[in-house]
């Protein structure tokens, strides 16, 4: 006789979190979300590494998934952005915008030394204003890749100083994305809505 094929099992329910539980998962996303706000990656990662065993229910799975995804990609754009500091030469141009030019005067791992409008200024790699982040990474990204808009965009929404403008831009870079084939930016899209002070309510 044909042997009957195997049942599929059927899936355990999620083991349902105490609220102490809750509480550390909340406090873990939000340390790693202002920790990747900051580009303090190795922190946030930290964070996210304290936050795996806390995420029991789907939903909060889901947002630690999000802010993982994030995270990765918001790496890979710092990793553009010091490829490109590597390459820049005293009294290079950078375009930040149609209307704004700036030129370098000093550049390296840590530092960028600019002039603007006739005015010096000083920024650590870590507080450079959005616009020159990015322009900056474009100057090394493929823009032939839809994960350049990817990359750019995490950048953008992990942001501590993103305005509204800001992320309405970076959303238009993953719809492009997305539209271009690159379709795990749908999955990734809610992670700019993501709050993490309502956990709680899952267990009701």
């Amino acid at each position: 006789p044909t042997p009957s094929p195997a049942s599929t099992p059927m899936p355990e329910p999620a083991e349902m979190p105490t609220m102490q539980e809750v509480q550390a998962l909340a406090k873990a996303l939000s340390t790693a979300r202002e920790a990747l706000g900051e580009m303090n990656l190795d922190i946030a990662d930290a964070e996210l590494a304290k936050a795996q065993p806390l995420a029991k229910l789907p939903a909060h799975q889901a947002k630690l998934d999000r802010l993982k995804q994030l995270t990765h990609y918001t790496r890979e754009f710092r990793h553009a952005l010091e490829e490109s500091l590597k390459g820049l030469q005293a009294g290079q141009s950078i375009p930040i915008s149609e209307s704004t030019v700036v030129a370098v005067v000093e550049a390296n791992a840590n530092t960028l030394i600019i002039k603007v409008a006739g005015v010096t200024r000083r920024y650590p790699v870590n507080e450079l204003p959005l616009g020159l982040a990015v322009a900056l990474a474009d100057m090394w990204l493929d823009q032939g890749q839809p994960s350049s808009q990817l990359v750019k965009g995490a950048f953008v929404v992990a942001h501590k100083k993103a305005s509204a403008d800001n992320i309405a831009k970076a959303r238009g870079w993953w719809e492009e994305a997305a539209a271009r084939g690159l379709t795990l930016v749908n999955d990734l899209m809610p992670v700019i809505e993501d709050r993490y002070d309502n956990l709680a309510d899952d267990l009701k």
